[in-house]
């Protein structure tokens, strides 16, 4: 990401070579567009009402979405079109051949579409009963 940064300043006295400029952190995370989509990292699909699926916030403002998640060794264990935290959830199961997984982690591949444009998120999710 590059940031620019204009400086103006009022006229110097003649003996002024420069004046100090400092840059500081702002105090709030900047608000990003797509921000509103977060994918949980934690799933425990144990029964206890406690995170069982992958939650991802925000999906639903974006039906045109597709999850994909794949195992350690690079395998498609899940793949939905219009992901809703509801009737096409991740609880563990594999959709492809129906077992659960094994404890670990795995990796995702979220695209939404947000105003005709493709947006992607990639990231790890941990496994655990």
């Amino acid at each position: 990401m590059i940031y620019s940064v204009n400086v103006i300043r009022a006229m110097a006295a003649a003996n002024t070579v420069y004046e100090q400029v400092s840059v500081a952190a702002p105090l709030e995370k900047p608000i990003l567009d797509d921000d509103v989509v977060v994918v949980h990292q934690g799933l425990s699909p144990n029964g206890d009402g406690i995170n069982d699926f992958l939650q991802i916030d925000g999906i639903l403002a974006y039906p045109d979405n597709k999850l994909q998640i794949l195992n350690r060794s690079g395998q498609l264990i899940f793949e939905a079109k219009n992901y809703d935290n509801s009737s096409k959830v991740f609880d563990g199961h594999s959709n492809k051949n129906g077992t659960m997984q094994l404890p670990g982690t795995y990796f995702y591949t979220l695209v939404y579409t947000v105003n005709g444009v493709a947006k992607h998120k990639t990231g790890f999710i941990v496994l655990k009963y």
